[in-house]
């Protein structure tokens, strides 16, 4: 039976921007955005585990090679995970190689286990000359059975836009709304 109290703060790490699954196997998984762990060791996308939501477990690096396109920065957040037939899709925002700090791609990484290693694509998603292409979040509509993927920050408008079946790239023709 899980503890009727707790104290903040249940994980007292520096665990910016998370989000948080239920995977298959039973546990909660947080995800986080890159850090410097302890002052040491670069983590990319950091993950940890629960039971209960309350008692957490850091597991270290979910995303541990950086993407190509993006080997050379410091700049990877606002992960977001989600779960489709056994697979586990990481979207999350990168600074590319060589671009200037508002030059920001979406990503998106795969991997068989909800803790990683995920994988990246091998290309952005979508790059712009905005800092709005940051912070995405997919979300599968029972209603319409699409699968979405919305994004912005940085002071402008919210986009959605419909991913193909794969979840890694986008639908043709996808409805875009600002």
């Amino acid at each position: 039976m899980p503890p009727s109290t707790y104290t903040n703060p249940i994980l007292n790490e520096d665990f910016p921007d998370p989000t948080i699954i239920r995977a298959a196997d039973g546990y909660y998984y947080a995800y986080g955005t890159q850090t410097k762990w302890r002052k040491q060791l670069i983590i990319n996308i950091q993950v940890a585990r629960s039971h209960n939501l309350i008692d957490w477990e850091l597991l270290g690096d979910a995303l541990p090679q950086k993407p190509t396109w993006a080997d050379t920065t410091q700049k990877l957040w606002a992960p977001h995970v989600s779960e489709h037939d056994g697979l586990y899709y990481l979207y999350f925002s990168a600074l590319p190689n060589g671009a200037t700090k508002e030059d920001l791609c979406l990503a998106v990484a795969v991997a068989e286990a909800p803790a990683g290693p995920f994988v990246d694509i091998g290309q952005p998603l979508l790059c712009g000359k905005s800092f709005i292409n940051i912070d995405p979040m997919s979300f599968d509509d029972p209603a319409t059975g699409k699968r979405l993927l919305y994004w912005g920050s940085g002071f402008g408008p919210i986009k959605v836009r419909e991913l193909a079946p794969d979840r890694v790239s986008f639908a043709p023709r996808a409805l875009q709304l600002t």
